[in-house]
């Protein structure tokens, strides 16, 4: 790769509009309103409450307390205690339904700074009716076949067995390296996990060095990898990404490993203007693994590379290690 300077980078994201008819929904027609909305959540939406006027305009949740409750007028307005802060929320629901006390989630839109009431109330929701949707979401996604199961079934033996003759020329170093990297692994697990590692660095025009390199990361090639903040499998998949690209079971790693590629090649096109891999360069490489680590927004958010300790060490450990891996 070629060492270039990155001299800008300008991505704008729509969000699709929303008609919000009632100030109470059920809840998974919240969750749907959320969703359609790209609303704010939390630590976006705690610096929203603390910074209202950067944020104009902007749909957040509001998850917290209601401690306070105003009426005048048909309008209402609410005190909500949420991510550590206050704010006041006005709406123009002249019964509203909902007592102090409440805990509640609310979708608000940011209004104009010092206007009464920075917060104007959109939907709302029972707290705990969407924590248990949202647990029970997360919990059918770490739901997994247990790994040993999923890589010595038929149907995927049957396609790393194609897919080793089509990479025998250089198959072996790649195994005998995953095996190094994971005792744990049977030799026909590791041969499977080369396979696919090949065949869908093949397809996306990605360096299968580099995929190595980020699933050592990662997960260091253990099958049923889960991270606190609740990542996924060899690439370690957060649930809404590995919903997102179709991934039924992230613990499989036929489906971890191809999403996963796919989606390191997706940030490399949307930081490089779809170059190809002999064009990229190591600004390219450094972005696209912080998208991959911190999330494209947080990249979109500070211009670049974002000063997430956790980040930067993770870009240099996965560079550190590709840089072995191609013998510099």
């Amino acid at each position: 790769m070629r060492r270039a300077i990155l001299t800008g980078l300008v991505i704008v994201l729509a969000a699709p509009s929303v008609a919000f008819s009632s100030v109470w929904m059920p809840t998974d027609e919240y969750l749907s309103t959320r969703r359609q909305s790209a609303a704010l959540l939390g630590q976006n939406a705690s610096s929203a409450i603390a910074n209202p006027g950067a944020f104009q305009g902007k749909t957040i949740e509001l998850q917290g307390v209601v401690t306070g409750v105003a009426q005048r007028e048909g309008n209402s307005s609410f005190v909500v205690s949420s991510h550590g802060q206050s704010c006041i929320v006005s709406s123009s629901d002249s019964d509203p339904q909902v007592e102090p006390g409440s805990a509640v989630r609310m979708l608000a839109r940011v209004g104009a700074p010092g206007a009464p009431g920075d917060f104007v109330l959109l939907a709302t929701a029972w707290d705990f009716q969407i924590t248990q949707k949202e647990k029970a979401a997360i919990a059918r996604l770490n739901k997994p076949k247990a790994p040993q199961r999923t890589l010595s079934s038929r149907g995927d033996f049957a396609r790393s067995d194609v897919l080793a003759a089509k990479w025998v020329d250089i198959l072996e170093p790649y195994k005998k390296a995953i095996m190094r990297f994971n005792r744990k692994l049977s030799a026909g697990q590791a041969e499977a996990i080369a396979c696919y590692i090949l065949e869908y660095s093949s397809k996306y025009d990605v360096d299968p060095r580099l995929v190595v390199s980020v699933v050592l990361a990662e997960s260091h090639f253990r099958l049923d990898a889960t991270s606190r903040c609740g990542a996924m499998g060899l690439g370690q998949l957060m649930p809404g990404t590995a919903a997102g690209m179709g991934v039924s079971n992230a613990y499989d790693p036929h489906q971890n490993l191809a999403a996963s590629v796919r989606l390191i090649r997706g940030h490399l096109d949307k930081l490089s203007g779809h170059a190809k891999w002999s064009q990229l360069t190591w600004d390219h490489l450094a972005l696209a693994l912080a998208s991959y680590n911190a999330g494209p927004g947080a990249v979109r958010k500070y211009g670049g590379v974002p000063p997430y300790r956790e980040t930067q060490a993770y870009i240099a450990r996965v560079t550190s290690i590709y840089r072995q891996l191609c013998g510099q």
